[in-house]
């Protein structure tokens, strides 16, 4: 599935709850008000932080990139990783579909090889119902995404909105 410009349009804002502040005020915040969730977390940084914060998500998912750059610990953690999917930019892979989807959301690590820019959108489609998905929103905050049946609703609708084919 290929994102289109409406659906890019759609998605430059946050699916959920906003957090803002300066690092690492954010995920300390997070921790106070969901410590104690399920939380699946899309992104290097904010796998890292939720980390630092003493938050073990049930699925990271990360690319070795921030901001499209590589960072100098990519091989290590495509090492650490349960599974690798190819995932080119701006697209949802039928790998990452199935690599998401048949997840048992056991504390698993996820390396996109390419892009988990869309990531997220699988990812709570997926998620267990009342789990928490946590994406960073660029040079603004964290984004907390309370799984409900309107939320898959919700990414549903968005999903249809792509091009190309669809995964059930």
């Amino acid at each position: 599935m290929k994102l289109t410009p409406a659906v890019a349009a759609m998605l430059k804002g946050p699916l959920g709850i906003l957090i803002q502040g300066e690092m690492p005020k954010p995920y300390e915040l997070f921790k106070v008000s969901f410590g104690d969730a399920l939380v699946i977390a899309v992104g290097d940084v904010v796998t890292e932080q939720l980390e630092k914060a003493g938050i073990t998500p049930i699925l990271s998912i990360f690319d070795g990139k921030t901001k499209r750059k590589g960072l100098p610990t990519a091989q290590d953690l495509r090492s650490s990783a349960d599974a690798v999917v190819s995932n080119p930019r701006s697209f949802v892979s039928e790998e990452l579909w199935e690599a998401i989807k048949h997840c048992d959301f056991k504390n698993r690590k996820l390396f996109i090889d390419g892009e988990e820019d869309l990531a997220t959108l699988p990812a709570i489609l997926f998620a267990p119902m009342g789990a928490i998905v946590v994406y960073g929103q660029p040079d603004e905050g964290v984004v907390v995404v309370h799984v409900t049946d309107d939320k898959k609703d919700e990414i549903k609708s968005i999903i249809s909105m792509m091009e190309g084919e669809k995964w059930k």
